[in-house]
């Protein structure tokens, strides 16, 4: 289950495993392979500002999609963790997938090229590279620039993110609840709601009028 609308930036950084629950402290930019890394650490903490320092965002408009990317990583993890207490290990794929599980095992094989103050990251298997930026020695993932938002496009892709969150953290709660009895009750859940959101953003973008050149 893969929301692909929401970009799969998290491809090449979630892993399947669960990690302790701790902040993931300073996030190590010292390469793009560090800042990789750095990232699903920050995931699997949950750590939503370590995450925010991992993204290259310039702009104003970088910087909400920024916090939209991070919110919809800690939610997509808080789903995965409540899947894997409710039903077992083999389970927590559940929120995991939703935002893009693999990855973190080839990253020690990752290609990188750099030219000046820009990198690439490409991870075996994957045909999508990830962009990263360098601001004195400091390198970031270029997020808008895998997202691949066109001009004037990033404010609805960040209401779209949201809402993908909203359904994520409303399944987890519902799992935490009781309400899904089973997995394939709370794959259900979650895929409903997920239908609705881009059945919704489709329609508005239908609906929308031109607008003059």
């Amino acid at each position: 289950m893969r929301i692909r609308a929401a970009g799969a930036l998290v491809l090449i950084v979630i892993g399947t495993a669960a990690g302790p629950m701790a902040r993931a402290g300073e996030p190590d930019l010292s390469s793009p392979k560090a800042a990789a890394a750095s990232l699903y650490q920050a995931m699997q903490a949950q750590d939503e500002q370590a995450i925010l320092k991992i993204f290259y965002a310039p702009q104003k408009a970088d910087r909400d999609l920024a916090q939209a990317y991070a919110d919809l990583i800690v939610a997509g993890k808080k789903l995965a963790d409540a899947a894997k207490e409710k039903y077992g290990a083999a389970n927590e794929a559940i929120g995991a997938g939703t935002i893009g599980v693999e990855g973190l095992a080839q990253l020690d094989r990752a290609e990188v090229k750099s030219t000046g103050d820009t990198a690439t990251l490409t991870i075996p298997g994957q045909t999508k590279t990830v962009t990263f930026h360098r601001t004195g020695d400091r390198w970031q993932i270029v997020l808008s620039d895998f997202a691949g938002t066109a001009e004037g496009g990033t404010s609805r892709q960040v209401v779209l993110l949201k809402k993908v969150s909203e359904a994520l953290s409303d399944t987890a709660a519902e799992i935490q609840a009781g309400k899904c009895p089973t997995a394939q009750a709370a794959e259900a859940s979650i895929q409903g709601k997920l239908a609705r959101v881009m059945i919704r953003a489709a329609t508005q973008a239908s609906t929308r009028p031109a607008t003059k050149p």
